[in-house]
């Protein structure tokens, strides 16, 4: 995170290491900006807020920032990671929250039938032989009866 020079924004670098993308395996960056979240009674104007002076993370909660402005304004603002959203092949969708909690939710979740994912449909397809085994079976019954007689 750095401080710009006479700006009212914090600049966030946030750092992926694990990047493929790249040829060379180089870290691939990217910046995010963030306006201190002013309380309702304090007279900011929004077309021009007041420079940061300072700022200094929290010393216990995590995502929590403080920012002093040049009108000596000292104020608490809320950092939120990027959530990185992963799907897995097994239809489980998985998402960090900070550095310790993984969530995830499956199809066995209420919430997910509101997805209404359509690779569910197409595995229990596949587990059905796609309905082959039934019409098989069916010809396979036809042609012994015509076989017997």
């Amino acid at each position: 995170m750095c401080l710009e020079k006479d700006s009212a924004y914090l600049t966030i670098h946030d750092v992926n290491h694990a990047a493929l993308s790249t040829e060379e395996g180089e870290p691939a960056v990217l910046e995010r900006r963030l306006a201190p979240a002013y309380s309702e009674d304090i007279q900011i104007n929004t077309f021009n807020p007041p420079n940061l002076n300072s700022f200094a993370w929290h010393p216990t909660q995590e995502n929590l920032i403080t920012t002093i402005a040049g009108l000596g304004t000292m104020w608490n603002s809320m950092v939120f990671e990027r959530i990185t959203l992963n799907w897995s092949s097994t239809s489980k969708l998985g998402w960090s929250d900070g550095k310790k909690v993984i969530h995830y939710i499956d199809s066995t979740d209420e919430v997910y039938a509101s997805l209404d994912d359509i690779s569910l449909k197409m595995k229990q397809r596949a587990l059905n032989g796609y309905g082959l085994a039934v019409s098989f079976l069916k010809i396979v019954s036809q042609l012994t009866m015509l076989l017997k007689h």
